[in-house]
C-alpha cells in the first residue's frame, strides 16, 4: 500500500506517526502536509488511498475539510486524529464522512486498524468487481439462451442486435420508449452500421423464430401466456419482455 497522506502542522505528532509506520511493513506516509489547501492540490492530482487529518490544525478546519475530502473523493478513507472523542463528537464525524478517529498517542494496534480500514476497502472493491463480472457473464448467457431457445440463430445479424438492445434496455428501461429515437441509432452506431439494417435484421430475425415454431417457448420463460396461437412477435414486443425479465432477474 502507498499514497498515506497526513496533514498536520505539528512536528511532534507527524514525527510519532512517522515512527509508528515505519514498524510495520510496508507502511509510510508518502506527503505530510501543514495546511489543508496544499493537501487537497496534490490529493486531486494523486492516487491517495488513506488521509490522515490532525484535528487541532492552526488556521485550518479539519472537519470542513473532511466534509469536502469525502463529497469529491469517496473512495478515500478519512481518519482523524484528535484526543477529545466524545460519541457526539464522533457522531458528527461519521455523517460527513470520517470513517474513524484516532488519539494523538495511538498504540500499533490501533494504527493498524486505520491499515485495516484501508485492506478492507480494496477487498470489498476487488469483490464488487468480480461480482459484477460473474453478473454480467450469467446476464449474457441467460440473453443467448433466450434467443437461441425461441429460435432466433446465432449466425443471423439480428442475433447480435437483439442481445445488445435486451441489455441495454434491461439497465434503462425508458428506452424501449424512445427505439426509432435512441436504441436503433445506439445499435447501429455501436455495430457500425445504418438504422435501415438493424430495423431489417431484427425483423428478420423475429421471421425465422416465427417460422421455426420455437417463438412460443418465451411462455414458458416468461412463466405466462402471452404469444398466442399465429400471433406474431414484433421486434419491440420481444425486447421489452426478454429485457424485462433480465431486469427481474438480475438487476
Amino acid at each position: 500500500m502507498k499514497n498515506f497522506v497526513l496533514i498536520s502542522d505539528d512536528q511532534l505528532l507527524c514525527n510519532y506517526f512517522i515512527n509508528l509506520s515505519s514498524n510495520i511493513d510496508g507502511i509510510k506516509f508518502e506527503k505530510i502536509f501543514a495546511d489543508t489547501a496544499s493537501a487537497m492540490v496534490w490529493i486531486s492530482h494523486n492516487d491517495v488511498n488513506l488521509v490522515l487529518v490532525d484535528m487541532l490544525l492552526f488556521n485550518n478546519d479539519a472537519l470542513v475539510f473532511a466534509e469536502k475530502l469525502h463529497k469529491n473523493f469517496d473512495n478515500i478513507k478519512i481518519v482523524l486524529i484528535s484526543d477529545f472523542i466524545t460519541k457526539n463528537f464522533r457522531e458528527i464525524a461519521v455523517s460527513i464522512g470520517v470513517n474513524l478517529v484516532i488519539p494523538t498517542r495511538c498504540s500499533k494496534d490501533i494504527f493498524s486498524k486505520v491499515i485495516a480500514i484501508n485492506e478492507i476497502a480494496e477487498n470489498e472493491k476487488v469483490d464488487i468487481e468480480k461480482y459484477n463480472k460473474k453478473k454480467e457473464k450469467l446476464i449474457d448467457e441467460r440473453i443467448s439462451n433466450i434467443c437461441i431457445s425461441v429460435g432466433i440463430p446465432p449466425n443471423v445479424l439480428g442475433y447480435s442486435y437483439f442481445r445488445e438492445a435486451i441489455k441495454i434496455t434491461a439497465k434503462q428501461p425508458d428506452i424501449i420508449n424512445k427505439i426509432t429515437k435512441e436504441l436503433y441509432p445506439y445499435l447501429a452506431k455501436k455495430f457500425n452500421t445504418t438504422f435501415a439494417k438493424v430495423e431489417r435484421a431484427l425483423r428478420h430475425a423475429m421471421e425465422i423464430a416465427s417460422s421455426s415454431g420455437c417463438l412460443h417457448r418465451i411462455d414458458d420463460i416468461l412463466g405466462v401466456k402471452f404469444v398466442a396461437d399465429n400471433k406474431r412477435l414484433t421486434s419491440s414486443e420481444f425486447i421489452a419482455l426478454v429485457s424485462d425479465k433480465i431486469a427481474f432477474d438480475f438487476l
